[in-house]
């Protein structure tokens, strides 16, 4: 019996009495944007640990906001305030549904040992991963899927020959927007379809000259011949 106010204490020790190590895993199976917009908000301790650049070094800016109008944060200022809080040690990031050319740059002057990078339905056109292919020289896992803009066959050379470790690929560019009124995926004119559908073996001819040692390849919206 002498045990049990032992126990009483035990389960009512404060859970901002944990570690930090315990309450860093807590706060990483978060999004960064719940982390920014809500959980750093809960208390001091939260607060402090969110703002360690361990906190940082993966960052799924993941949203379900399609439309900018419709996003209720500002999630471009957002994103750059975790990439300063990461220090440079930034090496996995996911943006969806936002980002520019601009925010990309931002994103790999700020962090040069990034590892994994993942674009989905951004506003990131051919010339904005050409600029910054040469800084991605570490880089094993890219996606892009959805974007603004047209990707070339030239860029992927580009990233091919500034990526030698790259060991995922995923390229969709099956261009779609969203119906607002009733919220299904349509395909914006029979044109956009025969020209997401293209016959395409460039792409393909690039990967292979330039990305041997690939693991994975996923392309989406591309029709190759048996040349390709």
């Amino acid at each position: 019996m002498s045990d049990v106010p032992d126990r009483r204490r035990l389960l009512s020790r404060s859970w901002t009495e944990f570690q930090d190590d315990v309450m860093s895993s807590i706060l990483a199976r978060l999004g960064a944007i719940e982390i920014l917009q809500t959980a750093q908000k809960v208390c001091t301790t939260w607060r402090r640990i969110s703002k360690q650049p361990s906190m940082w070094r993966r960052i799924d800016m993941s949203n379900k906001w399609s439309f900018p109008s419709d996003q209720p944060f500002e999630l471009d200022k957002m994103c750059r305030h975790a990439i300063d809080r990461s220090c440079g040690s930034l090496v996995e990031i996911k943006l969806q549904n936002f980002g520019n050319n601009e925010l990309l740059k931002y994103i790999t002057d700020s962090s040069r040992g990034i590892r994994s990078l993942q674009l989905v339905n951004c506003y990131i056109k051919d010339e904005g991963f050409s600029e910054v292919a040469s800084k991605l020289s570490v880089l094993e896992d890219l996606e892009i899927s959805v974007c603004g803009g047209y990707i070339s066959h030239k860029t992927v050379e580009v990233v091919g020959q500034a990526c030698p470790l790259l060991k995922s690929f995923k390229l969709n560019c099956f261009r779609f927007m969203l119906n607002k009124q009733n919220s299904r995926l349509s395909l914006t004119t029979r044109d956009d379809l025969r020209e997401s559908l293209r016959t395409c073996d460039v792409e393909a001819l690039a990967i292979s000259r330039t990305m041997q040692d690939l693991h994975h390849l996923k392309l989406v919206g591309n029709r190759l011949t048996n040349d390709g």
